[in-house]
C-alpha cells in the first residue's frame, strides 16, 4: 500500500480531469497534421478572444506541447456562438467539425462547434 493515498488519490484526479481530443482516451495527443476537413474534433481549453479588430476571432486555446508557444487555438463558429461568445475566459470542452485546417498565425484550425460543456475553472 502506498504511503501517501491521498496524493496517489490526487494524481488520479488531475490525470481524469486532463482534457479531450478527437474522441479519443483522455490525455491522448492531437495529430493536428493529420487533421482533415470534415473530421469530428473534441478539444478542451480556455476561450479568449484573439486577434486585433476589425478581425478578431473566438477560439479555444489548446495545451500542445509540441507546438512552439505550448498551445494551439480552435477557433469556432456555428449555432451556439453566441453562448460561447459570453463564456470567454471559462474552461470548456466543445466538439465539432473541422472546416478548416489551421493555414498560419492568425488562422488557426476552424471548427463548427456542435455542443460544448463547461468546465470548473
Amino acid at each position: 500500500m502506498s504511503r501517501h493515498p491521498v496524493l496517489v488519490a490526487l494524481l488520479v484526479c488531475a490525470v481524469a480531469g486532463a482534457g479531450f481530443s478527437r474522441g479519443r482516451p483522455e490525455g491522448t495527443e492531437i495529430d493536428w497534421d493529420a487533421l482533415e476537413v470534415g473530421a469530428e474534433l473534441t478539444v478542451t481549453g480556455r476561450l479568449r478572444v484573439y486577434g486585433n479588430e476589425p478581425h478578431t476571432y473566438l477560439a479555444v486555446a489548446v495545451e500542445d506541447p509540441a507546438s512552439p508557444s505550448g498551445i494551439r487555438l480552435v477557433q469556432v463558429e456555428g449555432e451556439h456562438f453566441g453562448e460561447l461568445y459570453r463564456l470567454q475566459g471559462q474552461t470548456v470542452t466543445v466538439t465539432g467539425t473541422v472546416s478548416r485546417t489551421e493555414v498560419g498565425p492568425g488562422f488557426p484550425t476552424l471548427m463548427d462547434v456542435e455542443e460544448f460543456h463547461v468546465r470548473k475553472n
